[in-house]
């Protein structure tokens, strides 16, 4: 039988770790995202609108050039060496063919393209349980939370929802350290904190909706990979695999990392916000005017000068 393990976040909240835990129980666990599951899913695509082979086909072509990609961190990621994840020629016939195929299910229509992707996957030998698939969502806020946690259930034989939790103080530091990390300077400013706050807020919200196994940031790092993967096992109603979780890589999104280095918190204890800025942007969340003016423009340049003192400590003053 399919079985579906969806896995929502939003931002850094190590989804790709789970995904990679998750892997050892014989899911496949691959590079492939923004498949627009959720419309359809919702109804808002249809089964025959083709978007959904369209972005299998953009994945397939952006991952068989050299790309940057996985790793414990986007700093991570933008720091190693471009690579080839996929040979396109593996699957360029199946590809053809799936444009014309009439699918019956959106099960049908998700299994098949992450089959053709894992087919033509280079960077590793994927090894899964065939039709055992992950999504990784980050719009489930998007959404009727209670509508799409039905939808899934409707079109999916068996799944499973992973909600992962991050505390607001810890998520925004991670969130601001991508943007201080844009290459351009339009993009590392356009960082607005209280409306990421906002969002942080909607995500919460939406997932404390819906059944499933909630993960906090902290568990998933504190608590013996042992332990993690028997709850993770006992919440499957699978085996715990017989393997040694110490010595196993796990693949971050199209980087296979050993495990002392992906169970290992990258951003925690780093200040990209300086702690003052921090105690101001929790302070305004519980009075609840962080949305206010002049409050909202305050947290912004309090922002922006972190993110300059930043770009200077590592010798990159703004461009």
């Amino acid at each position: 039988m399919e079985r579906l393990l969806v896995i929502n976040s939003f931002g850094p909240m190590a989804s790709t770790l789970v995904a990679g835990l998750a892997e050892k129980f014989g899911y496949s666990n691959i590079p492939l995202r923004k498949l627009r599951l959720n419309k359809y899913i919702s109804g808002d695509l249809s089964l025959d609108s083709g978007v959904m082979q369209n972005r299998l086909r953009e994945n397939l072509e952006a991952h068989a050039k050299p790309t940057k990609s996985g790793g414990v961190s986007v700093i991570e990621r933008d720091n190693q060496a471009p690579v080839r994840l996929v040979d396109i020629d593996r699957v360029r016939d199946r590809l053809h063919r799936m444009q014309s195929t009439r699918y019956r299910e959106i099960s049908e229509l998700f299994s098949d393209c992450h089959e053709t992707y894992s087919d033509a996957v280079i960077y590793k030998t994927p090894v899964h349980t065939p039709g055992w698939h992950i999504e990784l969502c980050v719009d489930f806020h998007n959404f009727d939370p209670a509508r799409l946690y039905d939808g899934y259930r409707r079109h999916f034989p068996q799944v499973h929802f992973i909600h992962l939790h991050r505390s607001f103080r810890d998520w925004i530091n991670s969130l601001a350290s991508q943007a201080m990390h844009q290459s351009r300077l339009k993009r590392r400013i356009k960082f607005f904190p209280p409306a990421r706050y906002r969002d942080f807020q909607r995500y919460e919200h939406a997932t404390s909706r819906v059944p499933g196994l909630h993960l906090g940031f902290d568990e998933m790092f504190d608590t013996p990979i042992e332990a993690f993967a028997e709850r993770l096992a006992s919440y499957l109603g699978l085996p715990v695999p017989d393997v040694d979780f110490r010595q196993e890589s796990y693949d971050m999104y199209g980087k296979l990392r050993p495990y002392d280095v992906a169970f290992k918190r990258f951003d925690d204890g780093r200040s990209y916000l300086q702690p003052g800025t921090l105690d101001r942007l929790e302070a305004a969340v519980e009075s609840g005017r962080i949305a206010r003016f002049p409050m909202n423009l305050g947290l912004w340049a309090d922002y922006v000068r972190d993110m300059s003192r930043y770009r200077r400590t590592i010798g990159e003053p703004g461009k």
